[in-house]
């Protein structure tokens, strides 16, 4: 039997549709010939859950989403079907965890699955939770440091500000710098010969014979004659002081000098008795009669005098 020409196009067509269709599905993570099990789960928001995104199993896939639906019976909960391996057993303590696949928010199934103590059949439903995004802990994380970023750079711009352009600043600075290197480069020989100038005193400070330590020896030694010399000086002044002393008391023992007699002879100190009584008894006399030695009268009457004896008794 002849075929024609278009009955073999459209048979190409046919053909070359569905590779498409499978090469297409399998890039996208759908085999054909493999069989699998098909499971459902509950979330309130799959938060850009698509279909074709993956189910994982630590981190390796194992399945993808066939179907998202809307479950208007149980509060419009979205009912999310997958399908997975058939040689994967899951159990009733297993769930699926919605998780953020990548930094660009993509979403994806990561299946806990446990200890499988009673193995769920296909087309059973498995529990759902929904784990934290992962945009939303990098901004709890970041949020943080990037506040604390823009108060430092709040103080920064309060500091320039304050203290005038850094720029400037940094161009003084370099100014400073680049004059010192001059001054530095003038005086270069200047400085090389202060240098080996302290060499040669440290030098000559560090021998032993004439150095610093045999100048300190002898300064000291210097110290200890002049402290002797003034001792003994000391020492002869007072031993010149002390001689002239015994001399001058052994004077007064002597009865030598107007002290000496004063201190050996007691005429003096006779004479000095009797003045002393003698003078006690003219006040003793100018007590008792005061008009002897005083005369006052407004008619010029004379008082008759009374002699005045040495012996009167009070």
């Amino acid at each position: 039997m002849k075929l024609s020409k278009e009955f073999k196009v459209g048979i190409l067509a046919i053909v070359a549709c569905t590779i498409l269709y499978l090469g297409v599905n399998f890039l996208r993570g759908i085999d054909f010939f493999s069989s699998t099990n098909r499971y459902y789960v509950y979330y309130k928001n799959i938060d850009g859950l698509t279909v074709s995104n993956p189910v994982l199993v630590n981190g390796y896939t194992v399945g993808r989403v066939n179907k998202i639906m809307i479950d208007q019976e149980h509060e419009n909960r979205l009912l999310v079907e997958f399908d997975i391996d058939k040689e994967l057993v899951l159990g009733k303590n297993s769930k699926a965890l919605l998780i953020s696949s990548d930094l660009l928010g993509s979403k994806a199934i990561d299946l806990k699955i446990g200890k499988v103590t009673t193995p769920l059949a296909s087309g059973d439903t498995i529990r759902g939770e929904i784990t934290v995004p992962l945009t939303e802990m990098i901004e709890k994380k970041v949020l943080p440091i990037t506040d604390k970023l823009y108060n430092i750079s709040s103080q920064m711009e309060e500091f320039m500000d304050e203290e005038g352009d850094l720029r400037q600043m940094m161009k003084k600075l370099n100014s400073a710098s680049n004059d010192f290197k001059g001054i530095l480069s003038d005086n270069r020989d200047n400085l090389k010969v202060t240098t080996d100038k302290l060499a040669e005193i440290s030098t000559s400070l560090a021998d032993p014979e004439n150095g610093l330590e045999p100048l300190v020896s002898k300064m000291n030694h210097v110290a200890d004659s002049v402290k002797e010399m003034r001792l003994a000086q000391i020492s002869a002044n007072l031993d010149k002081v002390l001689t002239n002393l015994n001399v001058t008391l052994e004077g007064l023992n002597e009865g030598k000098g107007t002290l000496g007699q004063l201190t050996q002879n007691d005429s003096l100190y006779n004479s000095m008795n009797l003045a002393t009584a003698e003078l006690a008894l003219l006040l003793e006399d100018l007590r008792e009669n005061p008009r002897r030695y005083v005369h006052f009268s407004l008619f010029g009457r004379k008082e008759k005098e009374e002699p005045v004896s040495a012996n009167k008794e009070d």
